[in-house]
């Protein structure tokens, strides 16, 4: 039941959280950075609402289409329990969602924090890029980083890409 957008951001949530047992899901700290919001779940859940009214709006695609449902289906799924914040910033998104992240460290919110964020390309953005005159290749991007604190510092492993072609994450380190 989850939007593209959520399947990408669990792909590589559960990349950097599998080999890490060691960290306490109970306390493990959820920065998700969407610069436009799922806007496939939400399209479809006004198209239904507009066209066939109120009684046939459907309760699943409203569901995943606030801003913050691809954090709460990976923490369902991977069982965090920890907080969770959500960060909307247009282009500064990601940058913003990392600075969250740091901050959650240094504020001593959190001994780890899973910072994701990203957008997907659907048919909706690519035509509000066709009628604001967009000149440049409009793609899409899901990145991923862990931030803990260690006695030297702050460690980072970061996963980052998903190949258009087959659906597959793309990892580095």
């Amino acid at each position: 039941r989850m939007s593209r957008l959520a399947r990408m951001a669990m792909a590589l949530g559960s990349e950097l959280l599998e080999p890490r047992p060691d960290l306490d899901h109970d306390t493990l700290a959820v920065v998700w950075g969407c610069a436009i919001g799922e806007v496939v779940p939400t399209g479809r859940f006004l198209e239904r609402l507009f066209t066939e009214g109120p009684d046939r709006a459907s309760p699943l695609n409203f569901q995943n289409s606030v801003y913050n449902a691809p954090a709460g289906h990976l923490s369902i799924a991977m069982g965090l329990k920890g907080m969770s914040e959500t960060v909307a910033a247009g282009g500064a998104t990601g940058l913003i969602a990392l600075m969250r992240g740091l901050d959650i460290l240094a504020l001593d919110r959190a001994p780890a924090v899973l910072v994701i964020a990203g957008d997907d390309h659907n048919p909706v953005t690519t035509e509000a890029h066709r009628l604001g005159g967009t000149s440049a290749p409009i793609g899409e991007a899901v990145a991923a980083i862990l931030l803990e604190k260690t006695g030297d510092g702050v460690a980072v492993e970061v996963s980052c890409g998903v190949d258009t072609r087959g659906m597959s994450p793309v990892f580095a380190r």
